[in-house]
């Protein structure tokens, strides 16, 4: 995963060996990367979509190599390792100063906590509040949970099953994966809009973005599956289809997106 493919590469710092002090660094998330670990890939991408989503270009994300570094060493500056490592740990400096470590954001309620570091160091508001996940990593669970008090006769969760859309009236469907922090917080968005806006015959439809079978997305949507992707459908039609709305910048669309069906529900 290249972090400076969802962050601007001024704001990436990759250090082979060592580390900086936290002095040094200003306002920076310092992230330890295990390529070879999974755990951390899923970290680090979740943490490049979390900081940009929500903090300005001031704050870096400085990389550093769990293979070379000097875990005692390091310990000293940063204080205690959050785990045994590989698991994506990260360590966020404000004003030079440490003010937390977290072992990694891998599942949701990993990135719950991702979430609310991303809303305390935002300059901007964050209006979605995600959940405290009972389970961490249930992909059904987890997703009733994110859409609150949605109703549910107007709520569907398949774990596969995308095979036609040709009998939906009017509805969104989005790719969820609960080990995603750009699928969380679009469902969560999606959830909290459309409960607001009260779209009479809207439905939602949540798919598991790891599950679906890529035959079916391909036929029924014409790509496969993407986590946080998301599709507006008109009369068994696709009409819009949006990356999803994890973004700040993403807001302004989810609310054209509800106002155009607001138009069509009266």
């Amino acid at each position: 995963m290249q972090a400076s493919s969802v962050l601007s590469p001024e704001q990436v710092v990759e250090i082979d060996v060592g580390f900086p002090e936290p002095a040094s660094v200003g306002n920076a998330v310092v992230f330890i990367r295990a390529t070879w670990s999974g755990y951390s890939e899923s970290s680090l991408r979740n943490l490049a979509e979390g900081m940009k989503s929500g903090l300005d270009s001031t704050w870096k994300l400085i990389l550093v190599n769990t293979d070379t570094l000097d875990f005692e060493a390091f310990s000293k500056a940063y204080g205690p390792f959050p785990s045994s490592g590989g698991w994506g740990e990260a360590f966020w400096i404000k004003g030079g100063s440490l003010v937390y470590s977290d072992r990694g954001y891998y599942n949701a309620a990993l990135i719950k906590v991702l979430w609310e570091r991303i809303h305390e160091f935002s300059s901007s508001e964050q209006s979605i509040i995600l959940p405290d996940f009972s389970d961490q990593n249930s992909f059904h669970h987890t997703a009733i949970e994110n859409c609150g008090k949605f109703p549910a006769q107007c709520l569907e969760i398949d774990d596969q099953n995308c095979s036609s859309i040709e009998h939906l009236h009017m509805a969104v469907v989005t790719l969820y994966s609960p080990g995603r922090m750009s699928a969380l917080v679009t469902l969560g968005a999606l959830a909290k809009e459309l409960m607001e806006a009260s779209l009479s015959g809207m439905r939602l439809i949540v798919l598991n973005a790891d599950a679906v079978p890529y035959s079916d997305m391909e036929r029924t949507f014409g790509e496969k599956p993407i986590p946080a992707r998301t599709y507006w459908i008109r009369h068994g039609q696709v009409v819009f289809r949006d990356d999803g709305y994890y973004l700040l910048e993403h807001r302004e669309t989810l609310a054209q997106r509800i106002d155009a069906f607001r138009r069509i529900a009266d």
